[in-house]
């Protein structure tokens, strides 16, 4: 990994790709497209950006003892009708394209709005045509965290916020993430163990969570591309100071968890200061030295 990816308004989908890129195979087993114990080889299909039609990114060979298939997978924060419409789309296009059999997976990270029984289809009859199109939805939420923590792959951690878990399991995520030795993978796991969570919890209680669990400093966060898409999305909802307003309510709750409820005057204090004078405190609150809160904010 050379740098932070720059991440869309809503960025679920590239965040699974990132996800999946790093072991698709481990996503594949998880999701049910293999059996824990049948040996596969998981490889990308090549992504044609020249064809006049664009195949979904998620999109994988995977060769057993019994040949080769595809696995095509979608995400979704929530089930609906409408993606019948796009596996359809998709199941066609990669048929026509490779020529290989194709299994499709609808990977729903929230209950919102409910989901479908799985397996689901969609079924066409227009004349003499008729395709019937049958795929798998898969409701993260019913699925046990500790599966994730048996296989042992850290791209999959992230998922653990939103499966049914114990507060001990979503401990024991963060400290795998912890123990990750690449700093920039580490940095972006966390960055979208936060996102996903952020679909359950408060993102930017999440994001202190992951602070103080001491899996990466504030600062490294600051350099990782969910970071940059909370800060954006404050833009993109209308705050004149998404920015500014993003950092500031990360370093009142920083202070918060160190000193208590803050008082006034600390609070105006941060409100009125400007970026590079909060990104200043933040890197003086992790400083173990500094006991006064009156110190900090000077």
């Amino acid at each position: 990994m050379t740098g932070a990816a720059t991440m869309s308004p809503v960025p679920y989908d590239q965040t699974l790709k990132f996800l999946a890129d790093i072991d698709p195979e481990a996503l594949l087993r998880v999701l049910g497209a293999l059996a824990p114990d049948v040996p596969a080889v998981v490889t990308p299909v090549p992504r044609d950006v020249s064809a006049p039609v664009r195949l979904p990114d998620l999109l994988y060979d995977v060769s057993t003892a019994e040949g080769v298939r595809v696995a095509h997978v979608e995400v979704q924060t929530r089930d609906e009708a409408a993606m019948d419409d796009r596996v359809l789309e998709y199941a066609v296009l990669g048929w026509l394209r490779l020529r290989k059999p194709i299994d499709t997976y609808l990977l729903v990270l929230t209950p919102r709005g409910g989901a479908r029984r799985s397996p689901s289809r969609v079924v066409v009859r227009a004349g003499g045509l008729v395709i019937v199109v049958r795929y798998r939805v898969v409701r993260l939420w019913d699925m046990p965290a500790a599966q994730v923590l048996a296989a042992g792959r850290p791209s999959l951690l992230p998922f653990v916020p939103l499966m049914r878990r114990t507060e001990t399991e979503v401990l024991e995520a963060l400290r795998r993430l912890r123990a990750i030795p690449d700093d920039r993978l580490r940095r972006e796991l966390a960055g979208r163990f936060a996102l996903l969570g952020g679909l359950r919890y408060n993102k930017t209680d999440l994001l202190m969570l992951v602070e103080e669990r001491g899996m990466v400093t504030l600062e490294d966060l600051r350099e990782s591309s969910f970071y940059q898409y909370i800060l954006e999305e404050g833009e993109r909802k209308g705050q004149e100071r998404g920015f500014e307003r993003g950092e500031a309510a990360l370093l009142q709750r920083l202070l918060e968890r160190r000193f208590g409820p803050l008082p006034s005057w600390a609070a105006e204090r941060i409100e009125a200061a400007d970026r590079a004078t909060v990104e200043a405190w933040g890197v003086r609150v992790l400083d173990a030295n500094a006991t006064r809160l009156e110190d900090l904010l000077t």
